[in-house]
């Protein structure tokens, strides 16, 4: 069973809480992002997560040009699909704490 820690950063219980979501509803995600699914689930997963990424940029940063930006979310985005449709063609390989490890530690250094 998953346990959360006590003193959890909010970026943590944001990736928990994803996490559980997709654990809760793996059936219906592993039909929705198969080969025979419905490409529009996959397309709305991204805007989704585009959505979440670039609200949560430093606005700060006055770097960070509109293009950059965009491209920026959008390749978080699909990163954080491709993590979700692997875990749900590999459920039952892959724990939910293990695809937690793997997205807040940094997995190149065990490589």
């Amino acid at each position: 069973m998953f346990k959360i820690m006590v003193a959890v950063p909010t970026n943590d219980l944001f990736i928990i809480n994803i996490l559980r979501v997709i654990n809760d509803n793996h059936d219906l995600l592993s039909l929705l992002l198969s080969e025979k699914g419905d490409f529009s689930f996959n397309y709305q997963l991204v805007e989704l997560f585009k959505s979440i990424f670039t609200r949560s940029l430093n606005k700060s940063d006055k770097d960070l040009e509109k293009k950059k930006e965009k491209i920026f979310s959008f390749q978080i985005a699909v990163q954080a699909i491709g993590i979700i449709t692997f875990w749900v063609h590999h459920f039952d390989e892959y724990t939910q704490q293990d695809i937690y490890e793997f997205i807040t530690k940094d997995s190149l250094s065990d490589i």
